[in-house]
């Protein structure tokens, strides 16, 4: 199947970006390992606790006091699980494998940002990226407020479930993904670099049914080869900004044809 028919459409949001990748991977190669700086499989996890009654100012107190959480703004209750940069992590070893990603938040002091935990309708919510951190959190709150809030209710969901629940919603509202842009892009970036190299030996209907490789052998055909080139280039010209595949670079094709003087 040709890339046009493959990948054509808008990928501007975040979520698509990801989705698109998924796909990829579900067909070509595995998907890769995703992990936190502690070295946790990233894993989206809510923790619920409700408040007592009567106790939201006490607690609202208690968590701006507390040394590893920052207050996000003065007029919301919202703060920051921080760490510093040098801290000792909880998990041992953050770096991944070969086909791996590491997955870092920081904020502009460069302290690591674990979590967030949010107060809202007489319940407190932390909302962290692993089931070890939820854990943690949910240790270091309850040490902080004690009889302040009830017990925790926690839930999770995996990368790969939430790819499945939108993929059986697809008129659903785009949702922020827990994989970061540049990581899409990095995979779809690779997924192009096969196709594109598998495509100088397959036949191209522009080049007369011959492969591009054979097609440069010959004065016509490598006009033709040229001419198919910059309708590459040009097709990727037109995409809309913030597109994933906008912006390839072609130069190596032009070069290994061997007519990078007919790329004018």
């Amino acid at each position: 199947m040709e890339l046009r028919t493959m990948l054509l459409g808008q990928f501007a949001n975040v979520f698509t970006r990801i989705w698109l990748s998924h796909a990829i991977d579900r067909l070509e190669r595995p998907r890769p390992e995703l992990r936190n700086t502690d070295g946790h499989e990233i894993v989206v996890s809510k923790v619920r606790c409700p408040a007592a009654a009567g106790a939201e100012g006490e607690i609202e107190r208690r968590l701006d006091d507390a040394d590893f959480l920052s207050r996000d703004a003065d007029d919301k209750r919202r703060w920051s699980w921080m760490q510093a940069e040098d801290a000792t992590r909880s998990g041992g070893g953050g770096e991944t494998g070969e086909h791996g990603h590491t997955w870092d938040t920081r904020d502009e002091g460069g302290w690591t940002i674990l979590g967030n935990v949010e107060l809202a309708k007489g319940t407190l919510v932390l909302d962290v990226n692993s089931r070890e951190r939820a854990e943690r959190g949910t240790t270091l709150l309850a040490a902080l407020l004690g009889p302040l809030v009830g017990p925790p209710l926690a839930s999770t969901q995996t990368v790969d479930q939430a790819l499945a629940d939108h993929e059986k919603k697809p008129d659903a509202a785009p949702v922020e993904s827990p994989v970061p842009p540049e990581v899409a892009a990095e995979v779809i970036g690779e997924y192009l670099d096969r196709h594109y190299r598998e495509s100088l030996d397959a036949p191209i209907p522009m080049l007369d049914g011959k492969p591009p490789r054979q097609a440069v052998r010959g004065k016509k055909g490598r006009q033709q080869v040229a001419a198919w080139l910059k309708y590459l280039e040009n097709q990727d010209a037109r995409r809309a900004p913030g597109d994933p595949l906008a912006n390839y670079d072609f130069m190596w094709m032009w070069e290994e044809l061997g007519i990078l003087e007919l790329r004018r």
